[in-house]
């Protein structure tokens, strides 16, 4: 099998933590559990209904077309108790759409982070792994320049906290 690029993961996960650190900042945020600072994804799914990324940039959109074309699998507990995986549905319609973009690279993070790209069951293309991390870190980047604010806190936080 092959092994998970430990450099790619660390970049994802880097990349998806600043987005999330951003859209607190901005204003994006809920007090969860123990009055945790949590991401209001709702809420920011709102303010972005109906956006559309738009870049004239033809490795972002061939980023995009790969991700949303074959998208990952968000890991279950099926109707057995089990662990098993469930197909992520993207219309066409909904391909550049921001919040389903953002959606889906969740799922690619959540997979990461928690766990489920450790699956002999599930992992029937391991080299996809790499690519589909790739994707998402460019998806990310492309979803930061819509609004200026989050670039700014992004870029601010990056650039004190990352050489």
């Amino acid at each position: 099998m092959e092994k998970i690029d430990d450099k790619t993961a660390f970049e994802l996960l880097k990349t998806f933590s600043l987005f999330e650190y951003g859209l607190k900042k901005i204003g994006y945020r809920k007090s969860g559990n123990d009055d945790v600072a949590e991401v209001d994804w709702n809420k920011w799914y709102q303010t972005k209904k109906g956006a559309i990324l738009i870049s004239t940039d033809q490795e972002v959109l061939g980023e995009v077309a790969y991700v949303m074309g074959s998208p990952a699998k968000k890991q279950i507990i099926n109707e057995n108790g089990n662990l098993d995986w469930k197909v992520v549905d993207v219309l066409e319609a909904d391909k550049f759409k921001v919040v389903k973009l953002v959606q889906v690279v969740k799922t690619i993070r959540n997979n990461l982070f928690h766990g489920g790209k450790y699956s002999n069951d599930y992992v029937s293309d391991p080299a996809r792994n790499k690519k589909l991390m790739t994707a998402s870190i460019r998806i990310l980047r492309e979803v930061m320049k819509l609004d200026k604010n989050l670039e700014d806190e992004i870029n601010d936080a990056e650039a004190s906290h990352y050489s």
